[in-house]
């Protein structure tokens, strides 16, 4: 009798071990979030700072950075809806048109996310003097706080503007 107690505490041990080996190599695929698609439309609140130099080289040739404030207005996931977004944006332009490149703290009810992004802008000038500036890119999520600490996913976003407004409409590929 007392053989067969110790067969079943090491049976037992054995099995704890391995569950234990298998969660340690194989844990984050076993346990990962869910990747979801997601998709939205942001739109500006507040260019709360842009500071500008002429580059000097060709007329209308600046170097920029910028701290936006805008509000997602739509989500398909009903949780993110009317989160804030914060970005530090710099770029290079001529005459309207160029690149960008920032991050951005997206800020939701329950803690925050941590995004880079990059893409182009351009502006044209239509006649007496109205203006569209459509700009497009690609993101990365790279972490954040709270539920979104071990977030990460890519996007795409492209955005229009012009004097009466604009929005931002994305798409991306996340978990959390």
């Amino acid at each position: 009798m007392r053989n067969s107690w110790k067969n079943v505490q090491v049976t037992i041990w054995a099995f704890g071990a391995a569950l234990v080996m298998l969660g340690a190599f194989c844990g984050e695929e076993i346990f990962a979030a869910e990747k979801k698609a997601r998709k939205g439309s942001n739109k500006p609140i507040a260019v709360l700072s842009r500071q500008s130099s002429a580059y000097g080289d060709v007329a209308g040739h600046e170097i920029y950075q910028s701290v936006i404030l805008s509000k997602n207005v739509v989500s398909s996931d009903k949780a993110l809806e009317g989160f804030e977004q914060t970005m530090i944006e710099q770029g290079e332009e001529i005459a309207g048109s160029g690149t960008h490149r920032g991050f951005e703290t997206d800020k939701f009810k329950d803690g925050l996310q941590f995004v880079r992004y990059e893409g182009t802008h351009k502006t044209i000038t239509k006649e007496g003097g109205a203006w569209e500036l459509t700009t497009q890119g690609k993101y990365t999520i790279t972490g954040g706080t709270g539920p979104y600490a071990k977030a990460k996913g890519e996007g795409t976003y492209k955005c229009r503007f012009t004097a009466e407004g604009g929005q931002c409409d994305w798409e991306e590929i996340s978990e959390w």
